[in-house]
């Protein structure tokens, strides 16, 4: 049961058959809503490399260039790259769309990635995290790389960072034609976030690695209660709207978020400026 009052308030939770069916329904809603994403490319020296007689970069142009085509209208992505300006520089990272962008100029900026410089990966994840406001935000980043970090840096410790202050942050990786130490180091990144990393060693395998980790299904709607069903010991965090910034969380969140009991969840006190808020059931 959750009432929301328009005065200073004490939002206490108690877990109930109605308060579960209105937290699941809550959840699905959420859950149908795609996150704002930002695609984050890998366009260092090394997307010369060829695969089967293909320039990587071309493969990869052509294949990102596909996704955005076929992305929902209601899907929000932005566009990072990075080595594609200066040789040697581990700042060239640049946002070549921002999230929301019309997608003809996101292809147009993807269509001109030109391979030459180094692999900052982990600025360019902690770059695309802070342009998602990460800390305030839901947010996802997606990377493709073809290599390991080239610029004295440790993204899977950022990764753990970011994870650790983040509201609700993940990071999903693709290693394009890497070998299998490459891949256990590109996987901490999104073993760290709760992401999903995925090997693609040519073109059909790239397309079917973003399509499974950028594309949205439709979430069905939950079914109809028709019987009373038992209380239930959940986690709750509230938010300002969708996706808004987080207001509190139950438990709260030290690293890993663990698992308590509904009957030591506190009472909290929120301010006027905190509502309205939506709730998200975490498990």
């Amino acid at each position: 049961m959750f009432q929301i009052f328009s005065r200073p308030v004490v939002l206490a939770a108690v877990i109930t058959v109605a308060a579960g069916n209105a937290v699941y329904a809550a959840e699905n809603e959420s859950a149908s809503a795609p996150r704002d994403t930002i695609l984050v490319v890998d366009a260092s020296g090394s997307m010369w490399g060829q695969i089967d007689g293909v320039n990587k970069i071309v493969i990869a142009r052509d294949v990102i260039e596909g996704l955005v085509r076929g992305l929902p209208d209601n899907q929000r992505l932005g566009l990072v790259a990075y080595g594609h300006r200066k040789k040697g520089d581990c700042d060239d990272i640049q946002t070549l769309a921002d999230v929301g962008a019309d997608r003809a100029s996101m292809i147009a900026q993807i269509r001109t990635l030109t391979p030459m410089g180094m692999t900052p990966l982990t600025q360019s994840v902690q770059h695309a995290a802070e342009t998602l406001n990460y800390t305030k935000n839901a947010a996802t980043v997606i990377l493709v790389s073809d290599g390991l970090e080239t610029c004295d840096a440790d993204p899977c410790a950022l990764a753990k960072a970011l994870a650790e202050n983040g509201l609700d942050f993940t990071v999903h990786v693709i290693g394009f034609d890497v070998t299998e130490q490459e891949r256990k180091g590109l996987a901490c990144i999104a073993e760290e976030t709760d992401g999903t990393f995925l090997a693609a060693d040519n073109a059909d395998e790239l397309t079917a690695a973003l399509a499974r980790v950028a594309m949205v299904e439709p979430v069905a709607a939950p079914p109809a209660v028709t019987a009373e069903l038992p209380a239930q010991t959940v986690a709750l965090k509230a938010t300002m709207l969708r996706n808004g910034p987080r207001v509190t969380m139950w438990p709260p969140r030290h690293g890993r978020v663990g698992r308590i009991r509904a009957s030591a969840l506190p009472a909290i006190k929120l301010a006027p400026e905190t509502l309205p808020l939506r709730l998200r059931r975490l498990w």
